[in-house]
């Protein structure tokens, strides 16, 4: 199911109040560096985050002003539908050839 999740732009908000907690945000700032943040929750004047997936990870915070670029994790309906049709087309080939062998393999 990892091809029906995607990264999407973010806005960097610019007076909002914070956010809820994003499961995953990737950050690029402006001096090229880029890394990801978990539970990470974007405020006007920082984004603040588990460097990884782990209850006990640091936390890390930066300043939204150095930061030229979010994306944040997010459901692609389209592709888990075209991922959905896919799979259905696979099992109705696979038991078109599975019905057909039986029918006409000759054994009693």
């Amino acid at each position: 199911m990892t091809a029906c999740i995607s990264m999407q732009p973010r806005r960097i908000p610019d007076g909002q109040d914070p956010s809820a907690p994003v499961a995953q945000l990737q950050v690029r700032m402006r001096s090229g560096e880029q890394f990801d943040l978990y539970d990470a929750i974007v405020r006007t004047d920082s984004i603040v985050g588990r460097t990884r997936l782990a209850p006990d990870a640091p936390q890390q915070a930066v300043a939204t002003a150095d930061v030229a670029q979010l994306k944040e994790q997010q459901l692609s309906p389209l592709r888990t539908a075209a991922l959905s049709a896919l799979v259905l087309a696979g099992l109705v080939f696979t038991a078109l050839v599975v019905i057909l062998a039986a029918l006409f393999s000759g054994a009693p």
